[in-house]
């Protein structure tokens, strides 16, 4: 599996930093591949729902985008890609203080690139250090994202 645009890095950056929400909740890019993203959260207190964790909206959000930029990696210059349905699985409450969201592609079609996403909770220190395997898993994406001409 190999990406159509030889830029994807300047391609999946960009559509990373243009993302307003995104922006908004204070996610940050850590690794870039092609297929794959990496991104982490600061939980902060308007993270939360009301019994202390984070909302599950934001850890599908950070799952969402974590996946979706994986799929931007594989697509041509001139196309983006738009959710079209995703499937959550939230496996335990997520507290913090940092969340990890890693993306990988699993089929890269001409129209529809097939991805997922798993969301992890732990120390800062601890997921820099170890990355996924620092932190507890806390949720699981499943996501078709439709290919459009841009």
């Amino acid at each position: 599996m190999s990406s159509r645009n030889p830029d994807f890095e300047t391609a999946a950056r960009r559509a990373f930093d243009e993302a307003p929400f995104i922006k908004h909740l204070g996610v940050t890019l850590t690794q870039l591949a092609e297929g794959r993203c990496e991104m982490q959260l600061a939980v902060r207190a308007e993270h939360a729902q009301q019994d202390g964790f984070v909302h599950a909206g934001v850890i599908a959000t950070l799952a969402d985008h974590a996946a979706g930029i994986a799929g931007v990696t594989m697509i041509s210059a001139d196309e983006l890609v738009l959710s079209a349905e995703f499937k959550i699985n939230l496996i335990k409450p997520a507290t913090g203080p940092v969340l990890l969201a890693h993306g990988e592609v699993i089929r890269a079609g001409r129209r529809l690139v097939i991805t997922e996403a798993s969301v992890y909770s732990g120390e800062a220190m601890a997921l820099q250090t170890n990355g996924r395997d620092g932190g507890a898993l806390v949720a699981k994406l499943m996501q078709t994202l439709a290919v459009v001409e841009r």
